[in-house]
């Protein structure tokens, strides 16, 4: 599997696992069905780019990054890190790895 794919796809299992915990903590059933909706788009992207399709790095840098801008919105509400501090975090660093992987490809 290529790194990125690997990474992409740990990325939407963490996302889909906060959806699950943020209902299971704060009942919050908007958490549950954004995380397991995007945790499962974002597996999907990361299948696709295990396969190499064209557009899958294009599909996954636009989820990331609107993930990365609600929970950039989030931490500046609370101030909290956890969750919405971490996220962002790992949302930035799983974005600039799937740029350069754009990047490498041309």
């Amino acid at each position: 599997m290529t790194r990125s794919a690997v990474i992409l796809m740990v990325y939407g299992l963490l996302i889909f696992l906060g959806g699950i915990m943020g209902y299971t903590q704060a009942k919050s059933l908007l958490s549950l069905i954004i995380g397991c909706g995007f945790g499962l788009l974002l597996l999907g992207a990361a299948l696709a780019l295990y396969k190499k399709k064209r557009a899958s790095v294009w599909i996954s840098i636009s989820l990331v990054l609107l993930l990365d801008a609600f929970f950039t919105y989030r931490f500046v509400q609370t101030m909290r890190f956890f969750p919405s501090g971490l996220f962002m975090l790992l949302s930035l660093a799983t974005l600039i790895i799937l740029v350069m992987q754009l990047r490498r490809k041309r």
